[in-house]
Formats: C-alpha cells, sequence, structure tokens
C-alpha cells in the first residue's frame, strides 16, 4: 500500500512519527483509520490520498521556505532542501496514484 510506505519515509525524517499521529496529522483521519483499513484489506479512499497529497504539498512549501533563509547555517539549508525534495516526491507518487485509480 503506497500510504505505508510514505508513512516509513516520513520516518526517516521523523524517527518518532507513530501510525496514530500519522493518521491524525497527514491523512487527516482518526487514529485508528490505517488500523482499520488493514483489518478489512482495504486501500485507504481517494479522498484520504487528496488529504496526504495536500499535506505533503504544504510541508514541502514549509520546507521551501525555511531553505530561502540565507541567514541560517549552510547545513541547516541543505537539510531543510533535501526534506522539501522528499516531501515534494512522496506528494508526486499520491497524486500518480489517484490519477492511476481515476483511469482505472
Amino acid at each position: 500500500m503506497l500510504v505505508d510506505e510514505i508513512y516509513y519515509s516520513l520516518r526517516t525524517v521523523d524517527p518518532e512519527l507513530s501510525i496514530s499521529r500519522f493518521c491524525v496529522e497527514y491523512l487527516d483521519t482518526s487514529r485508528s483509520y490505517l488500523f482499520n483499513r488493514r483489518n478489512k484489506d482495504k486501500d485507504v479512499s481517494a479522498e484520504v490520498l487528496l488529504n496526504l497529497y495536500g499535506n505533503l504539498r504544504r510541508s514541502s512549501a514549509t520546507f521551501s521556505s525555511l531553505a530561502e533563509d540565507t541567514n541560517r547555517p549552510t547545513h541547516w539549508i541543505a537539510n531543510w532542501q533535501r526534506q522539501a525534495m522528499l516531501y515534494d516526491s512522496l506528494a508526486d507518487a499520491v497524486m500518480t496514484d489517484l490519477t492511476t485509480r481515476t483511469i482505472h
């Protein structure tokens, strides 16, 4: 499931990210949403993917904004740029999945 892959990718930058917090902060659902979907062996809804897409794009924009502050140490700027690129690539993957769903 794409959402699982995204969750594990986000854990690389936020090791404290729990599935419950991911559901609330990124999917805009209840804490138990993914547990419920997995239990029923179902994928997340298109609406939830749209929520995820929007939240990933917002995070990317935030990190891009932070990276534009040239008064910060260069290693901070480089880290923020990497994070912005990660969030962008994850958002692109979500959009690809959404597009594929609507075509089929």
